[in-house]
């Protein structure tokens, strides 16, 4: 149809004309769901061919990955008391998905280059944030919480020991991303929400 012709056509028949082609606009290329970090979890939906939203801070799946070490995280449900062990005091994380007894805290030990993913089995949100190396034992603490991401959670498959690495809010019941434990070390990690308020922190050693 040229130019001629459109104009040459009754009024309501342009107005059709021009709705059609608003909306074959605005279908655009439909971006993805899935925003960066590769992770599952719901994203903003991009128009017009634009990318979904990043996503960043947001609880992926609640299901966790057959093929990862599981860190459980746990404060209040049931409430915890600091455990003092040879590598320092540590409360609200531990290996596996149920608290250990007494106490329910621990050191979390890993295996070098696994995956590795973390379980909020608590009634609040934490996060799990890389506060610094132990280079030797009892391992110390920041005074205050010096991970700059903190609720924002690291791209998914990336080192825990990676620079002011977290795992981002974890909603109850919740899992983060999978990440990598990376190489050996000792690590403290503590949470965003409650590291200064309840000393929710722990030792993290990667062998």
């Amino acid at each position: 149809m040229n130019l001629q012709q459109i104009f040459k056509m009754p009024a309501v028949a342009l107005i059709a004309v021009s709705a059609a082609a608003v909306i074959a606009a605005a279908c655009g290329g439909g971006g993805s769901s899935v925003g960066g970090g590769g992770t599952s979890c719901a994203q903003g939906y991009g128009g017009g061919g634009g990318g979904g939203g990043s996503g960043s801070g947001c609880t992926p799946s609640p299901t966790p990955a057959a093929s990862a070490q599981t860190v459980g995280i746990d404060l209040f449900s049931p409430a915890e008391s600091p455990v003092s062990t040879a590598d320092g005091t540590v409360l609200g994380y531990f290996n596996g998905t149920k608290p250990n007894a007494p106490n329910g805290s621990g050191v979390v030990k890993l295996t070098a280059a696994m995956n590795v993913q973390f379980m909020n089995v608590d009634a609040t949100a934490h996060t799990a944030s890389l506060l610094g190396n132990c280079p030797s034992a009892p391992c110390s603490f920041p005074g205050t919480f010096t991970n700059t991401n903190g609720p924002v959670a690291s791209a998914a498959g990336v080192s825990i020991s990676s620079p002011n690495f977290s795992s981002g809010t974890i909603n109850p019941g919740a899992v983060s991303a999978v990440y990598n434990s990376g190489g050996a070390g000792v690590f403290v990690f503590g949470c965003a929400f409650h590291y200064l308020s309840n000393s929710m922190q722990t030792v993290v050693m990667v062998e």
